[in-house]
């Protein structure tokens, strides 16, 4: 079982205060160190993708959700259900809040393209 991306944190940060203090004694970089280096390197790389991805899909979710509700409020509206008004201007600001997640979200897919 893979440990918590918390405890993964706190044992970088436990790595990094040793090999600042051993370098600062000017202890000798050895191949492993390099090696080490390289791979850790590699993973916050990937940990990055894997987070640049959660926001994508969180921001597409998001969309859609706001898209569902303004067309909601919209048929609320042609319907003549409860305040035809309010339901109109809710399904305009629900889908403002859906074209900015959509817009996030392809900013997001440029971006990690551009990588």
């Amino acid at each position: 079982m893979r440990e918590s991306p918390g405890r993964e944190a706190a044992q970088r940060a436990d790595e990094l205060l040793r090999r600042e203090q051993e370098l600062a004694a000017r202890k000798v970089i050895t191949k492993a160190d390099v090696r080490r280096a390289g791979e850790r390197a590699e993973a916050a790389h990937e940990r990055d993708g894997q987070a640049h991805r959660r926001e994508l899909l969180r921001h597409y979710e998001a969309g859609v959700t706001h898209e569902r509700a303004s067309e909601v409020h919209q048929r609320a509206a042609l319907e003549g259900l409860g305040d035809v008004k309010a339901h109109q201007l809710a399904a305009n600001r629900e889908r403002e809040a859906a074209r900015h997640h959509f817009q996030i979200s392809q900013e997001s897919v440029r971006h990690a393209a551009a990588d």
